[in-house]
């Protein structure tokens, strides 16, 4: 996390970096990285996307209390009812690279 950014990088070395709004987003030519505008509602980052088929999702990453793990939590809805769906995972962080 650097100032307004903050940068994930998955276990393939994709790099996703999440940028405040008010940035105009760079499309990237390499397609292990991209840029997706996001906000901060208090400590959580929060992101208003596009799925692949063009609906309306949303994306909330938000560290454990004790910096351990990382929670993201993603809305979207489905099928012609536009079902609610939420997903959540949770992921490890690696001893080197936690704050």
């Amino acid at each position: 996390m650097t100032g307004a950014e903050v940068d994930l990088v998955d276990d393939r070395d994709r790099q996703t970096g999440f940028h405040d709004r008010r940035r105009k987003l760079q499309k990237s030519k390499d397609e292990n990285y991209q840029e997706i505008a996001a906000k901060f509602d208090g400590k959580r980052l929060v992101t208003d996307e596009k799925n692949p088929r063009g609906g309306k999702m949303s994306r909330t990453f938000e560290l454990s209390s004790d910096g351990r793990e990382l929670y993201e939590t993603l809305h979207m809805t489905t099928g012609p009812n536009n079902t609610p769906l939420d997903i959540r995972y949770v992921y490890d962080i690696p001893i080197q690279t936690r704050q």
